[in-house]
């Protein structure tokens, strides 16, 4: 039985979410993503089971950026007097 290359899939993944940034959520297919990791359309499956498992993969990845762009942002307003005034934070925020 083989293996999973986890590094395979993270490519993928990582293949899907471009594309999903740079297009749609729709125009997110196997054989797009396959494409641009350099990889085939049936390894989408072989790692994510289907078409709803690569883009649940994709979303995690949309979460996980969402999470660190909101840490990032955190930091900034704690960093002092700088971000202290709402006009501050609000141009930080309108800035992401």
């Amino acid at each position: 039985m083989a293996v999973a290359d986890p590094d395979s899939a993270a490519l993928l993944a990582q293949a899907g979410y471009q594309i999903a940034r740079e297009e749609g959520l729709g125009a997110v297919s196997a054989r797009t993503a396959a494409a641009r990791a350099g990889a085939t359309a049936s390894a989408v499956n072989y790692h994510f089971g289907d078409r709803a498992g690569f883009l649940r993969r994709i979303q995690a990845l949309v979460l996980e950026e969402a999470a660190q762009r909101r840490a990032a942002l955190a930091n900034g307003l704690a960093r002092g007097p700088r971000w202290s005034g709402l006009a501050d934070r609000m141009t930080l925020l309108v800035a992401e």
